[in-house]
């Protein structure tokens, strides 16, 4: 046999050991590693339909939602309310995007997992921006569908508010609020597994339209 043709046979012979893992690899990209994603994105949003079910741990704030009052006043000036952590304090919708979750006093992973939680530096009725989080794998599930221009509507144990979207945006930071009184909700930036993680998260910022007036702080 010539040297020549047991070159080219070396170089067969050692072809498979190239093209093998790059058939694989191959594979690996186009199906293996998005059905893991899909079956990933699958599999957070059980667990957060699931959690509302789970009991609480022994650190864990308890909701209660029997301090859910509704007050449809709308003018005027009331009297500053006391709510404690985990008190539902709130209704918010919006008619337009079919949105609607329940408000608790307090951002954290229990008033999320089961609605929304209102910062509690800033309530409705007060001078500023009033912040309520939530997640988009429960309550605030449908915030995408929320556009400028739609009304959100918050019902409070110490009066009813309407609010007017005025800017979507997403970042690091919120927009700047151009009137004495606004509603900012804040979510993460994306509806995928681990989106809050993100560095940035959406904003949805509201300017009042109508609302009672809370007291000043004396």
């Amino acid at each position: 046999m010539s040297t020549r043709k047991r070159r080219k046979r070396k170089h067969h012979a050692f072809l498979p050991y190239f093209t093998t893992p790059l058939i694989y690899v191959a594979l690996s990209l186009i199906i293996v590693i998005p059905l893991c994603l899909i079956l990933l994105n699958v599999s957070v949003g059980l667990v957060h339909k699931a959690q509302p079910s789970f009991a609480y741990s022994i650190s864990d704030i308890e909701l209660d939602d029997s301090a859910f009052k509704a007050d449809t006043k709308n003018t005027g000036t009331v009297a500053r309310p006391a709510p404690e952590s985990g008190d539902k304090i709130a209704e918010l919708s919006c008619d337009e995007a079919g949105f609607k979750c329940s408000v608790y006093y307090g951002a954290n992973r229990v008033s999320m997992r089961k609605g929304a939680g209102m910062y509690t530096d800033v309530l409705a009725g007060d001078t500023g921006v009033c912040r309520i989080a939530g997640e988009r794998a429960a309550a605030f599930g449908a915030i995408g569908n929320i556009k400028e221009g739609d009304k959100l509507r918050l019902t409070t144990n110490w009066g009813s508010f309407v609010y007017c979207v005025s800017k979507i945006s997403t970042g690091t930071e919120p927009p700047e609020d151009t009137m004495p009184q606004s509603l900012l909700l804040i979510t993460e930036n994306g509806n995928k597994a681990f989106s809050n993680f993100n560095d940035e998260s959406l904003y949805i910022l509201a300017d009042i339209e109508s609302g009672v007036q809370l007291e000043e702080e004396r």
